[in-house]
């Protein structure tokens, strides 16, 4: 699954809406945005990111982006994962 950029909801059963919104699909600078966690009073998305993809190596299984935007109505939690250097 590694490798294909947009497809946060295959594995995050919290993500309703996972699509890329800018670029080409899978390649370095596309701009994806996920949805999910259900609606606010109005019918908007309680949570939404918009996230860059800045580089991708399905061969290293690894990938890298940036948040460029968030909206969280409720609290978010971010958990730090276990980090390998490769020197």
């Amino acid at each position: 699954m590694l490798g294909k950029f947009a497809q946060m909801k295959r594995w995050n059963e919290n993500a309703e809406v996972c699509e890329v919104i800018e670029g080409r699909k899978d390649e370095p600078g596309c701009v994806r945005y996920c949805a999910g966690g259900g609606r606010a009073p109005d019918g908007s998305p309680l949570r939404w990111v918009k996230e860059k993809l800045l580089t991708l190596s399905a061969n290293e299984r690894r990938m890298t982006y940036c948040m460029l935007d968030l909206i969280a109505a409720m609290p978010l939690r971010v958990t730090k994962l276990p980090y390998a250097s490769h020197q």
